[in-house]
């Protein structure tokens, strides 16, 4: 097998751009907000005060699961295209 000594830095170079970014997801109308990165790693929650006046913690809990799931889902989706975009052309990076 043959290698290129080029290619190495390719891995390395979109393990840090996947860190780097940060993927939002709002839900229940932006009263939960969730951020992860291009690995799927939550990086932050923000609940408004508002989302506890009259409503349950299940359903909290639910919106809580279902921004996290989006935003994991969506940084997946960006990262997928990403490396597509190596894949397609991988001369790209000489």
């Amino acid at each position: 097998m043959r290698t290129f000594p080029n290619t190495a830095p390719i891995p390395g170079s979109m393990i840090n751009s996947t860190q780097n970014l940060l993927v939002p997801e709002p839900a229940g109308a932006g009263l939960v907000r969730v951020r992860v990165d291009g690995r799927g790693l939550g990086r932050s929650l923000t609940i408004d005060p508002e989302a506890f006046e009259g409503r349950d913690a299940e359903l909290l809990a639910d919106l809580i699961v279902g921004a996290v799931a989006e935003a994991q889902r969506r940084a997946s989706d960006l990262v997928q295209a990403e490396m597509r975009k190596l894949s397609t052309n991988p001369l790209a990076a000489l």
